[in-house]
């Protein structure tokens, strides 16, 4: 009983965050920005940083994960959303996502990724070969945190930051974009599955893959908890299908 009614508080209050679709992370109010200049950015940002941004109470305990399934890590169409630092697949480290960065002039001590940035990445998956070429934007994806990207246009959503000089850090706001109210949506809780302890199939939402990222997921508990998941390791979303699994096991406790 205890768990059915932890996972009817978390199915009630599961938010996805999404390109254009779902943004359950938008600014309820307007933030102040006290600057006369702004540039418009994609960004690395760590899932700490990311997750303190939409207001999760453990944000500092959400850090990169390790992953065991490298090919995983390194497939752009499984971890669409995301970025790794390490070149050999061993790490989640966080999201790549539009920024209005307040402090423009503090990019100068960051990495720059433009158009000439380009390389491959071949993984294995199934016993099958395939090999992608990132190039600008998209070299992100296999990058260092706060790497950046400056973009030509205004997004449609973005999150706003600025580097604090006392701190020596990178700080990020709300998410300024479009909040949607997802109707008819159905969950299925599988609580023996094949790779997890807990496994949660959100199913019934028009969400398009090929145009749209999940940037995150918020899951709230029963009693309040909020736990930031991660891309792979939390976050899959079934080919062919309007669903999304959020899964959660004992090894992977926030």
């Amino acid at each position: 009983m205890r768990l059915k009614k932890v996972f009817a508080g978390a199915l009630a209050a599961a938010m996805l965050m999404c390109a254009v679709a779902v943004p359950a992370f938008a600014a309820e109010e307007v933030e102040q920005e006290n600057c006369l200049t702004s540039s418009y950015v994609q960004m690395n940002i760590p899932y700490a940083d990311f997750y303190k941004a939409a207001g999760v109470d453990n944000a500092s305990e959400i850090d990169a994960v390790t992953s065991a399934t490298r090919n995983k890590t390194r497939a752009g169409n499984l971890a669409a959303g995301s970025y790794h630092v390490n070149a050999d697949g061993t790490d989640i480290t966080g999201v790549s996502c539009p920024v209005k960065v307040l402090t423009p002039w503090a990019l100068k001590n960051a990495k720059q990724v433009t158009d000439a940035d380009s390389y491959d990445i071949t993984v294995t998956l199934k016993g099958k070969e395939s090999t992608t070429t990132y190039t600008g934007a998209d070299a992100l994806f296999e990058n260092d945190s706060y790497a950046y990207y400056k973009l030509n246009e205004t997004p449609a959503y973005y999150i706003t930051a600025w580097y604090n000089l006392l701190s020596g850090k990178w700080e990020f706001g709300k998410v300024h974009a479009t909040e949607t109210t997802v109707e008819g949506a159905t969950v299925e809780l599988n609580t023996n599955g094949h790779h997890t302890t807990y496994e949660m199939k959100i199913s019934g939402f028009d969400l398009d893959y090929k145009t749209n990222k999940v940037y995150g997921v918020v899951l709230t508990t029963a009693d309040g908890t909020e736990y930031g998941l991660h891309h792979v390791t939390n976050i899959w979303h079934q080919k062919n299908e309007r669903s999304l699994k959020a899964k959660h096991s004992h090894s992977m406790v926030l």
